[in-house]
């Protein structure tokens, strides 16, 4: 009777630890703050990807994914239709924040929150945009990070021009429904005046076809260079730019890392990685009580030039050894 007793005992015990392991495991997720993640492009193809550098940002700060904090992402996949519909998603979810990757979607969050705390991760013109109302002061319900990108589009061609002093006329590759692209349009035009050249713009869409059909106009329209307006459309397709580039012997300037890695000619721009983990510090101070409202928007700091050299030879172009000594990285 004594060892049925114990077993009994013991049996008991275990099945109290079973239950209270399990309760622990469910329990949390219940209680845990849900971050929402809002993404145009797609988790493999888009340079944001899957917020790789926001949710290390996150775990840097002590917020570990499944443990003390649930991310819920939703990527609209190159459609803008589809991202009024993860936003609303993320709403009916009653998420404690959302982290809005680009400026579409951070317009497909605002329209379907004035209530839930909005944090933008790398949006080219938040106040052209109308999200905030300064940098300084945001008001509403929205702040984070800029790329400043309208800042930099002069600066960008100037580049391209000192690495092919020769160029004329330049294709500007831009998405017809970015708010951001048309201030960055205006400053490549007054830039492209001021060193003797001009602009062609160009709506480029998301696909090959889209792009083959813009490298077309170009040729026709007589352009010996391009420059590439950041989208997470347009980034998806940055392989078929730098081929079809290549293929028409048109150097190129684009402001993110990953297309000269593509094999762009320069890429002149913000440390996207650098702004993610920007981003995730705002949310992190959301998630402690803080108002978008009270937290300025944050600029980028740094400003990297890559330069391809592999594609100069390809194009059988000398770049400047100054440019090249000012360069952050070459890529040989």
């Amino acid at each position: 009777m004594r060892r049925l007793h114990a077993f009994a005992l013991m049996l008991l015990a275990v099945s109290i630890v079973r239950a209270g392991i399990a309760t622990a495991q469910q329990t949390p997720a219940k209680d845990m703050p849900h971050v929402g993640l809002l993404f145009l492009g797609s988790p493999t193809g888009d340079i944001a990807g899957n917020g790789a550098a926001f949710r290390d940002g996150l775990r840097a700060l002590g917020w570990i994914e499944n443990r003390t904090v649930i991310l819920e992402l939703r990527w609209a996949r190159g459609d803008p239709a589809r991202l009024s519909a993860g936003a609303g998603e993320l709403v009916a979810a009653k998420v404690n924040a959302i982290t809005a990757f680009g400026t579409l979607a951070t317009r497909a969050a605002r329209e379907a929150t004035s209530t839930i705390p909005i944090v933008m991760a790398a949006v080219g013109d938040p106040i052209g945009a109308g999200f905030v109302a300064s940098l300084a002061r945001p008001g509403g319900n929205i702040t984070g990070v800029s790329l400043m990108q309208q800042d930099v589009a002069a600066k960008q061609l100037e580049l391209l021009k000192e690495a092919v002093p020769q160029i004329r006329k330049i294709g500007v590759l831009q998405q017809r429904d970015n708010p951001s692209h048309a201030r960055q349009a205006t400053e490549l035009e007054r830039a492209a005046a001021s060193l003797g050249s001009e602009v062609i713009p160009l709506v480029i869409g998301n696909t090959a076809q889209d792009v083959s059909r813009r490298f077309d106009e170009m040729i026709a329209g007589g352009a010996d260079a391009y420059c590439v307006l950041a989208d997470p459309r347009t980034d998806d397709v940055r392989g078929e730019i730098a081929e079809l580039a290549l293929r028409n012997r048109l150097p190129g300037v684009a402001p993110l890392h990953a297309y000269v890695e593509a094999g762009v000619l320069l890429s002149y721009g913000a440390d996207l990685a650098a702004l993610q983990r920007r981003a995730a510090l705002f949310v992190d101070k959301m998630l402690k009580g803080a108002h978008p409202a009270d937290l300025p928007v944050e600029q980028a700091e740094r400003f990297a030039l890559t330069i391809n050299l592999k594609t100069a030879k390809a194009l059988n172009l000398a770049v400047p050894p100054a440019l090249l000594a000012r360069a952050d990285e070459v890529i040989e």
